[in-house]
C-alpha cells in the first residue's frame, strides 16, 4: 500500500462538543435532563484532490442517516478569514491558488522544532531556537 502524502485525505476531527440543560447560563447543568439539543463542531480539512459539493453529499449522507443537521461558518465569519490568511504547511488553500496560475508560497521560520501542528497542546518547543537566525 502506498503511503499517503499530506493532502491526499480529507480529514475530520471533532473540536468541540456542547449540550446539556443548564438553569445559570451555563455554569452548572442538570444531570438528570436529557438536552433537547446537542452541538458538534468539527476541523474539516477538504483534499484538493476532493470536490466540495462531494464532500457536502457526504455529510449530508451521514447526517440524514442519524437523523441530524449540519451547517458550516459562512466564508464571512472570522474563522475562516485565518485560515485564508494563514500560511502553513497544511494550508490546502495554496494548492488552488496554484491551480488557477496564482503563485503562492509557504513560509515558516520554525527552524529545528519538533512538528506539533494541529496536535493536542500545539505550541513551539524552544523558543530560543524559534527566534535564532
Amino acid at each position: 500500500m502506498e503511503k499517503k502524502q499530506l493532502g491526499d485525505v480529507t480529514t475530520i476531527n471533532i473540536t468541540a462538543l456542547q449540550s446539556g440543560v443548564s438553569r445559570d447560563g451555563g455554569k452548572t447543568h442538570a444531570l438528570n435532563e436529557i438536552p433537547t439539543e446537542a452541538i458538534a463542531e468539527f476541523d474539516i480539512r477538504v483534499s484538493p484532490e476532493m470536490e466540495f459539493k462531494a464532500m457536502e453529499a457526504k455529510l449530508d449522507e451521514w447526517c440524514a442517516a442519524g437523523g441530524v443537521s449540519w451547517e458550516s461558518a459562512p466564508w464571512t465569519a472570522p474563522l475562516h478569514q485565518h485560515f485564508l490568511n494563514s500560511l502553513d504547511a497544511d494550508n490546502v488553500w495554496r494548492r488552488y491558488l496554484r491551480k488557477v496560475g496564482v503563485p503562492a508560497i509557504v513560509f515558516s521560520p520554525m527552524k529545528q522544532i519538533e512538528i506539533l501542528l494541529h496536535k493536542h497542546n500545539e505550541r513551539l518547543q524552544q523558543m530560543y531556537t524559534f527566534i535564532r537566525t
